[in-house]
């Protein structure tokens, strides 16, 4: 699932990730669309794009993927890299 999720998350625009940061922070859309300056509607249209590129169903899936994709590349603890 993380090297999916992964492949999936680079496919989307840096717009995009923008907004899914702010979904994965659990911030309304308004909040998003003012962190960003653009209007709420535009963040429905990204948040949408998100989650058909994503395949996520809701938000809560959004999330875990978002999280396993992103820590699929980090290096593991207890690796034996000093």
């Amino acid at each position: 699932m993380a090297a999916e999720s992964r492949m999936r998350l680079a496919s989307l625009s840096q717009r995009e990730r923008q907004v899914l940061d702010g979904l994965v922070a659990d911030k309304p859309n308004k909040v998003i669309a003012h962190d960003l300056g653009i209007s709420p509607r535009t963040v429905e249209i990204f948040r949408a794009r998100v989650m058909r590129k994503m395949g996520a169903r809701g938000i809560a899936e959004l999330t875990r993927m978002s999280i396993a994709a992103r820590f699929a590349g980090a290096p593991r603890s207890g690796s034996g890299q000093r």
